[in-house]
């Protein structure tokens, strides 16, 4: 009897304890809500707590993940940062800024470097590339005086009191073209605003060169400027373009200043075929230079040089706007901006003024004028 109370008692136990553990399991169900991926993606929920960074990429901080997370892995993966539309279109657009750089560096022949930093600001950033120079830089006038084989000591006295008397132009730069063997002579007597440049010298320092000079023994006496490629050395003496640009390129990297005359002849000129010469005369002085601060180009429209006959002023500021142009889209637009382009073509006191107006005529090679008075003149022409 008793033990089957006992039994009885037992079997009660039992059944409510099955009873409450039932109802705990179905509460437990409702409060324990676990995400979605880590039942389905135990593997990814390792991935997670392992690389607890890389998981958290491309989402704000602060934010939470949303319920079902499921998804989100997804959703990382379908567009990381690294593969977005924008990083792509800048790494695109920076390995071809590179390369562009990389080209224009080598191929610069005026030896500036336009930074990267600011050209990738340029087109990355939308800002303006402040680096580049100002269309307006301040030329200062150069007029030049060629002698060619003309002049004793007495006359060359004549010449040197007239522009003692002056007055000069301060704001002009003057320079006298000096037969060799009265270089010396002139230099030691002209007036202090009066430079000397020598009409030639040669593309070496010494040598089996007969009647050359070279950069180094007008550097000895104190000669600092040089007129090179007339169109008389050309024409007489078959100074090609290649010598040309070579007796610049010496000259220069001697320390002589050079004036390097360029231009047509009447012919060329009739066949329209001005800026076809004077770019090739140009481009053979680039290939040997880098350096253009110290080089003043003349342009000498062969057909008016000692015949009375001139270029209007804007024939010749035509001229001269198409070189520069020619200069800036090949060299630079600092050199373009920068270098000073003469007209040298029968210049005379009395049509001097109306030329030196013009925008791209920054100066003068003068001849059969520099032996004159009127060299005053013409000096002063932008007064």
């Amino acid at each position: 009897m008793a033990e089957s109370e006992e039994k009885a008692e037992e079997e009660a136990a039992e059944a409510v304890k099955e009873e409450s553990e039932e109802p705990a399991a179905e509460e437990g169900e409702v409060e324990v809500v676990e995400p979605a991926v880590d039942e389905a993606k135990p593997e990814e929920q390792a991935q997670a707590q392992e690389e607890p960074v890389a998981e958290g990429e491309g989402q704000p901080e602060g934010e939470s993940q949303p319920e079902g997370g499921a998804e989100t892995p997804a959703t990382e993966e379908s567009s990381p940062e690294g593969d977005s539309p924008e990083k792509e279109i800048k790494e695109t657009i920076g390995d071809r800024l590179e390369e562009r750089i990389t080209s224009a560096e080598a191929a610069q022949s005026d030896g500036s470097k336009k930074p990267c930093t600011a050209l990738c600001a340029t087109i990355l950033d939308g800002k303006p590339d402040t680096t580049k120079s100002s269309t307006n830089m301040a030329r200062k006038f150069v007029v030049g005086g060629n002698w060619k084989m003309n002049g004793n000591k007495e006359q060359i006295g004549q010449i040197l009191n007239f522009l003692k008397e002056g007055p000069l132009n301060a704001d002009t730069e003057v320079i006298v073209g000096v037969p060799a063997v009265y270089l010396e002579h002139v230099k030691n007597n002209a007036p202090a605003n009066v430079q000397v440049a020598a009409q030639n010298c040669y593309k070496a320092d010494k040598g089996a060169f007969t009647g050359e000079i070279s950069p180094l023994m007008l550097k000895d006496i104190g000669v600092n400027w040089v007129i090179l490629g007339h169109s008389e050395r050309r024409q007489i003496f078959g100074e090609t373009d290649e010598l040309v640009a070579d007796k610049i390129a010496f000259a220069l990297q001697n320390g002589l200043k050079v004036i390097a005359c360029i231009g047509e002849t009447l012919e060329e000129r009739e066949a329209g075929q001005t800026e076809t010469v004077i770019f090739r005369q140009t481009k053979a002085i680039a290939d040997k230079i880098k350096d253009w601060s110290n080089v003043v180009i003349a342009y000498e429209p062969v057909w008016a040089i000692g015949t009375g006959k001139t270029a209007t002023p804007e024939q010749a500021q035509e001229v001269h706007k198409a070189l520069r142009g020619y200069i800036s889209s090949n060299i630079s637009p600092d050199v373009a901006n920068s270098v000073r382009i003469q007209y040298g073509g029968s210049v005379t006191g009395a049509n001097c003024k109306e030329l030196g107006s013009q925008p791209d005529i920054d100066g003068f090679l003068v001849g059969g004028a520099s032996l004159k008075p009127e060299f005053v003149n013409i000096v002063n022409a932008k007064q």
